[in-house]
Formats: C-alpha cells, sequence, structure tokens
C-alpha cells in the first residue's frame, strides 16, 4: 500500500496542476471543460450515480427514470462549478461580479456594531463565491467554521485563497470558543449546515426522513443571541451564478427547533434549485446497530406539527435464534 504522504502529494499536484492551467482560460469555457468532466464522471462512477439517484428518488419522491435524468444534471453542473471553483480565486473582484447576480433581503442587517450574525448555507452550485461575497458587507468582518480536509496541503492552499478575501477560519474541532467570541465581537460566522453529523448530531427529518443534523449554526446563534441568515447560491446559466441572502429565520422554542427549521429552509432551496445540491454525499447515512438508543446519548427531534406519517420509515430486520424453543423464549424480550 502506497504511503498516504505519496497519496497527498500526488493528489496535491494534480489540483495545483488544474488550478495553473484554468488560469489563462476565460471562465465559460473553463464551465464547458467541468461540466464534460461532470458527464464522464456520471459514466464512470457507478456508485457515486446510484447514491445520487437514490437519494433522488426517496427526498424528491420522483420516479427512478426522472431521478436519473436529474442526476446527469447534477454531476454535469457539479463538474462545471468544480472547475469554475479553481478559477475564481485568480479572477479580479470586477471580473467575478459580471458573472455574479444578487438578491439581498431588506431585513438583513447592514449596520456594523454590536454582535454579529450567523450565515448557513449549503453545499450548492459554486458555493466558493461566498468568500468574495464578503466584499457586499464591508462593514463586517468575515468568519468562518470548517473541517479540515484529509489532504493537508489541499486544505492549507483552499485556507490560503479565502484568507485572502478577508475571511477568518475556524476549525470546528479546536477553536469552536474562538468563534463565539467572533461573533460577540461584531462578526458575521459562517456555517455550511448541510452534512451528516454523525454521532454528534440529532436526530430530525429532513425531507421527510430521518438523519443526523448539526445543530452548530442554531446552537451559536442562541447562546449569543444573533439572528440566523439564509444564503444560497444557484446555478444560472453558462458561468452565471445568483447569489440569494435570505430573511433571518425565525428561531423556535430551543436550538432543536431552530435546526429543524433551517433543514426546513434548506428543503426550499434545493427543491428551487435541485441540479445544484451535492447528491452524491450520503446524507441519510444510516450507523451501526444502536444508533437511536439512549444509551449512545442519540438525541431525536420531531417538529410540532410534524406529520410523521408521511416520515420514510427505517427497515430493521430482527434475526430470531434457530431453535423453535428458544424463539419462544426470546420473542417477549
Amino acid at each position: 500500500m502506497l504511503p498516504s504522504k505519496f497519496i497527498y502529494l500526488v493528489g496535491y499536484s494534480f489540483y495545483l496542476g488544474a488550478t495553473l492551467l484554468v488560469r489563462p482560460i476565460p471562465l465559460p469555457v473553463v464551465f464547458l471543460v467541468g461540466k464534460f468532466f461532470g458527464w464522464l464522471g456520471f459514466c464512470i462512477m457507478p456508485k457515486r450515480r446510484n447514491l445520487a439517484v437514490s437519494n433522488m428518488t426517496t427526498a424528491l419522491r420522483i420516479s427512478e427514470k426522472e431521478a436519473r435524468e436529474l442526476a446527469l444534471r447534477h454531476f454535469k453542473m457539479f463538474g462545471a462549478n468544480v472547475f469554475s471553483m479553481l478559477k475564481v480565486p485568480s479572477m479580479s473582484d470586477a471580473a467575478i461580479w459580471r458573472h455574479v447576480s444578487f438578491e439581498i433581503g431588506p431585513t438583513i442587517p447592514q449596520e456594523p456594531g454590536g454582535k454579529g450574525w450567523v450565515a448557513v448555507f449549503a453545499h450548492m452550485s459554486n458555493w466558493e463565491l461566498l468568500g468574495p461575497l464578503t466584499k457586499l458587507f464591508p462593514q463586517f468582518r468575515f468568519g468562518a467554521i470548517y473541517r479540515k480536509l484529509s489532504n493537508p496541503a489541499v486544505n492549507r492552499h483552499f485556507n490560503k485563497n479565502r484568507s485572502r478575501l478577508g475571511v477568518r477560519l475556524f476549525d470546528r474541532q479546536d477553536e469552536f470558543w474562538d468563534a463565539v467570541a467572533f461573533l460577540e465581537s461584531g462578526g458575521v460566522m459562517g456555517v455550511l449546515s448541510d452534512q451528516y453529523a454523525g454521532a454528534s448530531g440529532t436526530w430530525m427529518p429532513f425531507f421527510e426522513r430521518l438523519t443526523s443534523t448539526s445543530t452548530l449554526a442554531a446552537a451559536l446563534a442562541k447562546r449569543i443571541d444573533v439572528p440566523i441568515v439564509p444564503i444560497q447560491i444557484s446555478t444560472t446559466g453558462l458561468a452565471r451564478w445568483h447569489v440569494r441572502v435570505g430573511e433571518p429565520i425565525l428561531e423556535g422554542s430551543s436550538v432543536e427547533a431552530t435546526t429543524a427549521i433551517i433543514n426546513q429552509d434548506l428543503e426550499k432551496q434545493i427543491k428551487r434549485a435541485p441540479a445544484d445540491w451535492l447528491w452524491t454525499h450520503n446524507r441519510w447515512k444510516t450507523p451501526p446497530f444502536g444508533f437511536l438508543f439512549t444509551a449512545n446519548r442519540q438525541q431525536t427531534h420531531i417538529p410540532v406539527g410534524f406529520d410523521v406519517s408521511k416520515m420514510t420509515p427505517f427497515r430493521i430486520l430482527v434475526r430470531s435464534v434457530n431453535e423453535l424453543e428458544e424463539a419462544r423464549l426470546a420473542a417477549p424480550a
């Protein structure tokens, strides 16, 4: 087996080479090249393709044929946006803005002073445009809570690009209290809210199917008493994007209730631009046996008024012992 350092070096070399290759190429051409590689990925990555189709049929309640058509559009869009992400950091602000339109809610906090606000967003479209977005609010300092990439060299390169735009980064594992202090001092904190949260998350409905959800954004906002603002980026054409800064989310009675409201807003975003969301992420992953047992301290939350009869049920196989008499004894347990 090859050592991980060598694998990371090869991966970083390909990544760095790609960023250098796209730098002199016009952004629309880069977008089209990425679209081709997205189509290629759809053809040669059956596991990811099947995962996307499965997620779409369950979440959007569409047929398998419709899901395969949408999955193809998603792969092509994902490839186009990934290649565009490699290009955008080398562009000037003026060149970037020629490809982006904006929609900003009228009640978004605009004035500096006092506490900041929490910006929640998802892995949709060209999410690296969130860095240049900070230029729209020059009166605020911006930060983001992130999870380190497995390749440390690529991680450093991404972080360098983000820091160059004036975004301060906080490691979600080691710098939580620094992020709290940043918000209290008037900063704006960006939080990705759409990924599977594992054992640390709270199980709640997302597209009417239970999944582990991070409560980080809601916990930060409640602790410091600041608003939560959803931000969506959608692809609208050939190297064209629309950034929608929505109205502040009306917070619930608890962190879990607010997180459920964030989930509901994210569902609306995905329905508006279904090909843009990262469907190849295993958002509804089922962990090992015992995941909803209280001994594992797994929390669940069902929003008030949610119709549980519409929820996609888990299929649980209970295997009995082989001998009939032992099975009769075990049945009551």
